[in-house]
């Protein structure tokens, strides 16, 4: 499959199609309720960290009463049908087909579709961030696809301007429309915890593993002194961020920051490498 090819070619319920094909029943609940749920992926000759981006797809379909599936069927068929360019790997799935009152318990299977397509980070090099007072509840805990919110936030920001959201109770930071925020103090790595409103991320979660020195997660108001505040996700890897609300940071200029940014993309460059899912 190469580059000319990914955008012709969807992944439907296991099977390669055709993007000509009529996939979606106007039953659908996630075209009619917004009742689904989504995974991106980096691809760099395979998709990284899937396992990790179906185990959180399958955690949230279970707690939201999606029936079950066979998940590790999915696993190998993903990892054999996009592995072999780099691009960009989109996971969705839907709750299945409405019957009956949209309040009713969901009763049918689950539906999948997959797309690729071709994806070369572009990281910015000057990144300003303004915070962003704004309530969250406990959908924020999963990868939903009602998006209208932030899709809607998102069309307000201008070039390399990210938000960076606020609990207006308490002033606690959360993280970014479509970001985990971290910042470093000396040689701690501090980000927002799990107990906050924020999506339990699949990079966040990596790079406390690698970080070798102290980690601190727990609640942070927008006055904490900060070193080297960065945005990441599963896409764009680490950015560092420049300026808050109009107040410059020192960016990427820390030695832990270079350290943990290095770490990363030598992982990146070693799964290039992989032959087998795991």
């Amino acid at each position: 499959m190469n580059n000319e090819q990914w955008t012709e070619y969807l992944f439907w319920n296991g099977q390669s199609v055709s993007k000509e094909l009529p996939l979606i029943s106007g039953k659908d609940r996630g075209f009619l309720t917004g009742e689904g749920l989504f995974e991106t992926l980096l691809v760099r000759q395979k998709p990284l960290f899937l396992k990790q981006h179906l185990h959180r797809l399958q955690k949230s379909a279970i707690q939201l009463g999606y029936k079950e599936m066979d998940w590790e069927t999915l696993a190998q068929q993903l990892w054999d049908w996009a592995s072999l360019d780099s691009g960009r790997l989109r996971i969705t799935l839907s709750a299945g087909n409405q019957e009956g009152s949209p309040f009713a318990p969901i009763s049918g299977p689950s539906q999948i579709l997959a797309s690729l397509s071709p994806y070369t980070p572009s990281v910015p090099k000057f990144i300003q961030v303004q915070t962003l007072l704004q309530s969250r509840s406990w959908i924020h805990r999963h990868k939903s696809t009602s998006l209208a919110e932030t899709c809607y936030l998102a069309r307000q920001k201008g070039e390399n301007y990210e938000f960076l959201l606020v609990d207006p109770t308490h002033q606690w930071i959360l993280e970014g429309l479509s970001h985990n925020f971290f910042f470093f103090q000396k040689k701690t790595l501090c980000t927002p915890a799990l107990e906050l409103p924020i999506l339990p991320g699949i990079t966040r979660a990596f790079l406390l593993r690698l970080w070798e020195d102290r980690i601190q997660e727990g609640s942070f108001c927008q006055n904490v002194e900060m070193e080297c505040p960065f945005l990441c996700n599963s896409l764009i890897g680490i950015v560092p961020i420049h300026q808050i609300n109009g107040q410059k940071t020192n960016g990427s200029d820390s030695s832990a920051f270079e350290r943990l940014q290095k770490r990363y993309q030598e992982f990146v460059s070693e799964s290039a490498s992989a032959s087998s899912f795991c």
